[in-house]
């Protein structure tokens, strides 16, 4: 890069014409000077003559030469044949050229540019061999790489072929099993469904069995509680007629023989109808219209009409009846009266609004805890007390009309003696709460109970006691409605067990209300305290015995308030219970026979063995309130 030999080829190219005229001057300088011939074979060999001074510089330019021999970046390969001699006619002179050193500078120079040229052009073509080489073996790799890319693609879509058919085969598969599955869920749906609807039409035999068997049951049922209400009617009404003739004396009663054989032939005729029945375990439609033919009215003469009135005494005490008469006619007049706003259309949303005031905390009372007891008492108590409570969304008062005071009052009496039927009936110590407001109100507010007494009289007047009699011109079912039996559509009558279920309530209320005490806060006495419980089983030990409704009343009021009369009357009480044991019992086994008279006898058997009575279940301690 530093040597002499390194020209710029562009300068030189640039000087060329002046460098050829230098060499022709030089060349006319040297032709005196050369004898000898200087070109072709036979030319003298200046190589064994001493160069002159110029020899230095043919040696540099040989040593230049010689350098670019052992550079490896410069290529021998593509020298020609002619240079190859013309060096080795040159190793052959021994000394060189004569005129060596005569040769100028110029021509040196000249020689050196074109053997840079030369060099420069063998570079050239190296360069361009190369090239070639590379561009065929890049033309190669190419075709190669095609091929290989080729290749590649082929085997990339014979892959996804493969793949496509694989996943293909899978979702056939797939599909094939997916059918399967769904073929055999149908088959066993179907199976099932078959199964189900062998089985509905199993259940829906069996319903039809069982719906045919109640309604036979219900139709037998029926048809033996039609027999037990026409012998029930049929002894009331022998027993009334006996009693009738009684009461006329001997001397009378000798006119009515032929009537008393006619009683003897109906009451024989009945028990055989009775022992078929039960001897055949089945009851018919005929049997029932026989013992309605049986039980019909028996005749009555003027001289046992005479004696209805003093009858009818039997069936109540003089204190008893002026009593009922008087909370009947008290409820009946403020009936007439509350009557206009009952009727009045313009005042449905005001019935409606009272109503729910009174049914909602009357329906919630109970003896959870005191402050939810004392919250129902106070609602109510507000309400009859003139005061706006509240009725779901609005506010309602008594005040809202003239008769709203009285529509509330009997209102609310007649919400607490259902709750008797509803609620009481089937869970004894829900009277006793019940029963502590009624009492509260009671004090408060005396036409309030006056009213309950009124309605508790209509659902039981047993609880009088008085046995209501027939009157005359009074059909059946209005006498049985008297007595608080309840009628369907149609005039069904209710099953007799529901009846006396209801009276079992009724009484168990009664009974509570007697021994209720009264709010510690509260000065006013009792307004019906323990002394009416024991006017009232005085008064039915006094009575003749009626067929399973006077037991199942003796019993309920016996385990609710017996604890507290026996401490209250205490030796006169025992000897009320022997009485009951003895006399009223043995009366009772002549007209009854059924469950609730064997209720009662075991609860006799119970009492009369320890010589107590047990505090009823759920009743309020005396600082309950």
């Amino acid at each position: 890069m530093g040597s002499k030999s390194d020209f710029n080829i562009t300068d030189l190219l640039t000087g060329f014409d002046s460098m050829k005229l230098s060499a022709l001057r030089n060349a006319a300088k040297l032709s005196p000077l050369i004898k000898e011939r200087t070109l072709g074979p036979d030319c003298v060999d200046f190589s064994h003559k001493t160069p002159p001074r110029g020899a230095s510089v043919v040696e540099e330019t040989k040593s230049v030469e010689a350098a670019k021999e052992n550079d490896l970046n410069v290529s021998n390969e593509g020298t020609p044949r002619s240079d190859r001699k013309a060096d080795a006619d040159e190793k052959k002179t021994p000394n060189g050229s004569p005129f060596a050193g005569c040769i100028p500078s110029d021509l040196t120079n000249c020689a050196a540019v074109t053997s840079k040229l030369y060099q420069e052009d063998l570079e050239r073509q190296r360069l361009a061999g190369v090239q070639k080489i590379l561009a065929e073996r890049q033309s190669k790799i190419q075709l190669a790489d095609k091929q290989r890319d080729v290749q590649l693609q082929q085997s990339l879509q014979e892959a996804k072929l493969t793949a496509a058919r694989k996943w293909q085969d899978s979702e056939q598969r797939l599909l094939n099993a997916i059918r399967e599955q769904e073929q055999l869920a149908q088959e066993a749906a179907a199976r099932r469904q078959a199964e189900i609807e062998q089985e509905n039409r199993r259940q829906s035999d069996i319903q039809a069995q069982l719906k045919r068997r109640q309604e036979e049951l219900k139709r037998k049922a029926q048809l033996i509680e039609a027999i037990r209400q026409h012998n029930g009617q049929f002894r009331f009404g022998t027993e009334t007629f006996t009693k009738a003739l009684t009461a006329i004396g001997v001397q009378h009663a000798t006119k009515f023989t032929n009537q008393k054989k006619s009683m003897r032939v109906l009451q024989k005729d009945f028990e055989q109808l009775l022992q078929t029945i039960n001897a055949n375990h089945e009851v018919t439609q005929a049997d029932v219209d026989q013992a309605v033919e049986y039980s019909q009215p028996v005749p009555k003469p003027e001289l046992v009409r005479e004696t209805d009135d003093a009858l009818l005494r039997s069936k109540v005490s003089p204190e008893c009846q002026q009593f009922y008469n008087e909370i009947k006619s008290y409820y009946e007049q403020n009936q007439t009266a509350v009557k206009q706003l009952m009727d009045d259309p313009s005042m449905k949303t005001y019935r409606f609004n009272c109503q729910k005031a009174i049914n909602v905390p009357v329906n919630a009372i109970s003896a959870v805890n005191r402050e939810h007891f004392i919250d129902k008492y106070r609602r109510l108590a507000a309400l009859l007390g003139g005061q706006n409570v509240k009725a779901g969304e609005t506010m309602v008062s008594i005040n809202g009309h003239p008769l709203g005071r009285t529509y509330c009052t009997m209102l609310m009496a007649k919400k607490f003696v259902s709750q008797g039927d509803t609620s009481i009936s089937s869970n004894a110590s829900a009277a006793f709460p019940i029963a502590a407001i009624i009492v509260a109100l009671w004090q408060q507010f005396p036409e309030f109970g006056r009213f309950f007494l009124a309605y508790l009289y209509r659902e039981c007047p047993y609880l009088v006691p008085y046995y209501l009699p027939q009157h005359e011109g009074q059909s059946k079912e209005e006498y049985l409605k008297s007595l608080g039996y309840r009628f369907a559509d149609g005039g069904v009558m209710e099953n007799h067990d529901q009846y006396l279920k209801r009276m079992a309530g009724m009484a168990r209320l009664y009974a509570a209300v007697c021994i209720t005490v009264p709010s510690r806060d509260e000065r006013r006495p009792h307004p019906h305290g323990l002394e009416y419980g024991w006017r009232w089983l005085a008064n039915m030990l006094n009575l003749p015995p009626a067929p399973e409704i006077t037991p199942t009343l003796m019993v309920e009021f016996l385990q609710t308030a017996g604890a507290d009369l026996h401490v209250a009357y205490g030796a006169q009480f025992m000897k009320a219970l022997r009485a009951l044991h003895g006399v009223y019992l043995k009366n009772l086994s002549r007209v009854d026979t059924g469950g609730p008279m064997a209720r009662l006898v075991g609860l006799m058997e119970q009492i009369m063995q320890a010589g107590k009575i047990e505090q009823p279940e759920g009743k309020l301690s005396a600082n309950f309130w």
